[in-house]
């Protein structure tokens, strides 16, 4: 059972929230004075603080006072009208939901908080010995915090994927054509092991959705739409809180933007970064051939798609390297047999 501490000063706020994570099996802690918050937080022990106040900058200056260790992660809760949430400090993960909002919506962000957290404080850290790798209990060791954060990250990443509706292994896929088309690209090693890493963990703000939403099969309504476009932004502030490098945070934010601007977010083609552009088109290409809830795509088809594209959704330079390294290969094959289909087997077109 995931422990929340909900701080609300007005008893109307507490009402419209409490129901909704104690519906979710969530133990309940309430408070109503932000003097109070640390008091709370240090009795209480809660996997995530959720503050729902009308002027979250006092509570911000809260946030600042970092508990020892890693502190749960803040989640602000607003109405239309409050003020936007501020800057806040980068060794606590805040994040903020703004009405209006689905009610799983609240519950799914508290869920992934409350699993980051216990990742962090619980779960098996690798450690290196003469006879290979071994797994060691956190209690056991002093891993750096980096590294701690870093396998944080990439496990949540792993649970996020296996939810989703591709086949199994989609990031570990995105990662190695990302990776292949850098090469081609002629990147620096720094930057392609950099653009690896994104590439595993670009999904990880998923980890905050309905599995509902993302297996759902079919068009997507626009609440649902409007929910699935936060999770570029949302895993980027997860890394950047768990310590990421910035280029890397980047990536993960804009990896569905696109040069027209058409993008989640709507960027312009000068603010994307050299990863994101490569993050995106290996991200779209294996999401075309690998989907469970949508039309698959043949390879040839989904390069037909992407080449389509290029110069105004994608990166033309990557579009033309994915292209040299993933386009399918004439086969030759002996007389008297019957010839191999060179696309995916099965695949039918995309829609």
């Amino acid at each position: 059972m995931i422990t929340v501490l909900l701080l609300a000063e007005e008893k109307a706020r507490l009402r419209e929230i409490g129901p909704l994570l104690r519906g979710s099996e969530c133990r309940l802690v309430r408070v109503r004075s932000l003097e109070r918050w640390a008091e709370h937080e240090l009795r209480y022990q809660p996997d995530v603080v959720v503050v729902a106040v009308a002027d979250p900058r006092g509570a911000l200056e809260h946030v600042r006072r970092r508990a020892p260790g890693f502190p749960p992660p803040v989640l602000f809760v607003q109405h239309e009208a409050d003020p936007e949430v501020g800057p806040a400090p980068e060794d606590r993960f805040v994040d903020a939901l703004r009405s209006p909002f689905l009610g799983e919506e609240l519950v799914g962000r508290v869920g992934a908080l409350a699993r980051v957290r216990r990742l962090v404080l619980r779960q098996p850290l690798p450690v290196r010995h003469r006879r290979g790798l071994r797994w060691k209990s956190s209690a056991g060791l002093e891993p750096s915090q980096t590294a701690q954060r870093a396998w944080v990250a990439a496990a949540l990443a792993r649970w996020a994927d296996g939810r989703d509706g591709f086949e199994p292994g989609h990031a570990e896929r995105v990662a190695g054509l990302a990776a292949d088309v850098a090469l081609e690209l002629g990147f620096p090693e720094a930057n392609v092991e950099r653009l690896v890493r994104a590439a595993r963990l670009h999904d990880v703000g998923k980890a905050a959705l309905p599995a509902a939403l993302l297996r759902q099969r079919g068009p997507l309504g626009e609440e649902q739409m409007r929910l699935l476009r936060t999770h570029p932004a949302r895993g980027a502030s997860l890394l950047r809180a768990l310590g990421a490098e910035a280029e890397l945070a980047q990536a993960v934010e804009e990896h569905h933007e696109a040069l027209d601007g058409s993008g989640y977010y709507g960027k312009p083609r000068q603010a994307l970064g050299p990863l994101a552009r490569v993050l995106a088109v290996a991200e779209a290409f294996d999401a075309m051939t690998s989907s469970r809830v949508r039309p698959r795509c043949a390879v040839g088809e989904a390069l037909e798609r992407i080449v389509d594209q290029a110069g105004r959704r994608f990166d033309r330079e990557v579009v033309e390297a994915l292209h040299r390294r993933a386009r399918p290969r004439a086969r030759s094959v002996p007389l008297g047999r019957a010839s191999a289909p060179t696309d995916t087997p099965g695949a039918a077109p995309c829609g």
